[in-house]
Parts: C-alpha cells; sequence; structure tokens
C-alpha cells in the first residue's frame, strides 16, 4: 500500500508538471540548453588540452579579458539609454546577453533577441523596439567600418605603407573588398542618415562618439594583453599588428590565412610564430569561457523552473503519508 501510493503521488506530480509546461516555456529553455551546449563546442573544438597549455601566467591578461567583453557591452547600454533618453531602462544583463547572441552564436541575432525584450514594455510596439534598435545598429555598424578607415590612414601617416602592400599581396581580394564596404557603408551611413535612421544629426554624432571610444578602448586592452603574453615588443609593432589584425577581421573569407601569414612576419616582434599563435589561442578560448559565463549568468534559470514550478517535483523523499495528504488538498 506504501509504494502504490508513492507511485500515485509520483505520477501525479508529472502530469501535474507537464500540464504546467506550456509550448512557449519549453522551447525557452530548450534554447536555452542549447546554446549553453553550443558554447561548450566551441571550447571543445578549440581544445581543453590546447587551452590548458597556452594560457598566459599574468593575472592581469585575465582581468583585461573581462574588460574586452565589458567594454562593448557597457557602450551598448550608454548609446541604447541615449537614444531613448533613458525612457526604457533595461538592465545590464539584457545587453549581455544580446553581446553573447551577436557575437558567439550568430550575427545580429542579439539584435531581434534585444527587440522582442523590448516590445514587451507598454506603449512600445514591436515595429518601434525595431526602429529603435536599427538605429543603434546603424550607428555601431558605421563607427566599425569607420575604426577600419582610421587605422589604415594612421599606419599611411606613420609611413607603414609597406605593410599594407604585403597584405595587398597576400590577398588582393580581401583588400578590394575591404575597401569597397568600408568606404561604402560609411558614405550611405552619412549621405542618407536622415532616410535611414530616425535620430537626430547631434544625437547620432553622439552615439557615434560612444562607440568610437568603445573601439579605441577596446583595442588599447587588446594591444595591452598581447604585450603581457608576449613582452618586450614596442608599440609601433603592436599597432601594425592590430591594424592587420582588424582588416583581416573584416575579410568574408580568408581572413584568417591573410593574417597568419603576414602579421608573423613583422620586424620587432618577440616571439616565434608558435607564440604568436598560442597567444591568440588564449584569446580566443578566454573569449568563449566569457561568452558562456555571461550567458549561464543572464539566463534566468532560476526563473524559468520557478515558472514551471519544477523545484518542488524534485523532492521525493517524502514519506506515503505527506504525498497522500497533498494529493487529498491538491497541493504539494
Amino acid at each position: 500500500m506504501t509504494q502504490l501510493t508513492y507511485k500515485i503521488g509520483i505520477d501525479s506530480k508529472i502530469y501535474d508538471f507537464l500540464a504546467r509546461c506550456n509550448f512557449k516555456t519549453i522551447l525557452r529553455g530548450t534554447l536555452l540548453i542549447s546554446i549553453i551546449a553550443y558554447l561548450f563546442y566551441q571550447l571543445t573544438k578549440i581544445g581543453w588540452s590546447e587551452i590548458l597549455h597556452t594560457l598566459p601566467s599574468s593575472p592581469l591578461f585575465y582581468i583585461l579579458s573581462i574588460g574586452t567583453f565589458l567594454t562593448p557591452v557597457i557602450a551598448e547600454m550608454m548609446s541604447f539609454r541615449m537614444i531613448t533618453a533613458n525612457k526604457f531602462p533595461i538592465s545590464f544583463k539584457f545587453f549581455a546577453r544580446k553581446h553573447v547572441l551577436n557575437k558567439a552564436v550568430l550575427s545580429y541575432s542579439g539584435e531581434a533577441y534585444l527587440t522582442q525584450h523590448l516590445s514587451t514594455y507598454e506603449n512600445l510596439s514591436l515595429k518601434n523596439s525595431a526602429i529603435i534598435i536599427k538605429d543603434q545598429a546603424l550607428i555601431r555598424t558605421f563607427v566599425a567600418n569607420l575604426w577600419v578607415i582610421i587605422l589604415v590612414v594612421t599606419a599611411l601617416a606613420f609611413g607603414n605603407r609597406h605593410v599594407l602592400q604585403e597584405i595587398a599581396t597576400a590577398s588582393p581580394s580581401l583588400v578590394i573588398a575591404v575597401s569597397f564596404i568600408c568606404v561604402a557603408i560609411c558614405l550611405i551611413a552619412v549621405l542618407f542618415f536622415k532616410k535611414l535612421s530616425n535620430l537626430s544629426y547631434a544625437l547620432g554624432a553622439k552615439v557615434t562618439g560612444v562607440f568610437l571610444l568603445r573601439s579605441a578602448i577596446f583595442a588599447c586592452i587588446l594591444v595591452s594583453q598581447w604585450s603581457l603574453a608576449i613582452p618586450g615588443t614596442d608599440l609601433s609593432t603592436w599597432f601594425l599588428f592590430l591594424v592587420i589584425f582588424i582588416l583581416s577581421r573584416k575579410s568574408p573569407v580568408g581572413g584568417e590565412f591573410v593574417f597568419a601569414s603576414i602579421a608573423v612576419t613583422l620586424p620587432g616582434l618577440s616571439a616565434d610564430n608558435a607564440s604568436i599563435a598560442a597567444m591568440l589561442v588564449s584569446i580566443i578560448a578566454l573569449n568563449q569561457i566569457n561568452y558562456l559565463i555571461a550567458f549561464i549568468l543572464t539566463s534566468d534559470f532560476g526563473k524559468l523552473l520557478a515558472k514551471i514550478k519544477l523545484l518542488p517535483y524534485l523532492t521525493f523523499g517524502r514519506s506515503s503519508h505527506e504525498l497522500t495528504h497533498q494529493l487529498t488538498h491538491n497541493r504539494l
């Protein structure tokens, strides 16, 4: 009788649990688990042994890696609040989640996520939410391409034309594609700003300043990380390394090959190819770890479990008398 009552109690809990789990809740939970599994997979592709063997010993290196994650997130949050005049005080965690989705999952998936969340605010439709996010994405994209132009012009101004010539020789298609894309996007954004955006020129300029500052801070952090991992290299060499790094990232295909073939030949680097590769692997691995931790911390698993009331169903260690009593009163 005791075993039968216990079994009835468990079956009732499972039935009640399934009844509370609507499709939307199940879909959200499945999506969260899938993304976390994907981030783990990205780390596995790098190789856990490879990661452990290439990690630098300097504690500041890891502190700076947190800075590379926080800098773009804070800039996104600041620019959003400027665009909306702080009418919709969305918390930091939503921008952190947006950044992870964009960088680790799929470009602009973070915009879709934030648009949907923003549309839940009172008197704010999905269309108006999309317009706000679109204006922010437009300026961010403009600044990303403007930053490439600024770096290239600076490199030319300091007499480093030979490095850019090496890039052009290694991959003419990369230079043509990046040049066309960067110049075209910047010109279109400036000439047709009022047609593409609802922002005033003054506000657009302020938001542009925020993203330019973000790019400069991010570059400084990145160069600092490189200097810690490979000490003894002067800043001018790291600046050229940065230019090649940014240009190769803009390439839709073959960017990694160009970066690997040009960057390691820079005069003044106080390290061999293996050390440079180890440093880059370490940074990639730390970025993936940051994405994974940030996604887990912003996933609200507790709220999700509370919503479907899962936690009470996990306590099967009760006596048959307690279960029978709860079933009689139709409560847990």
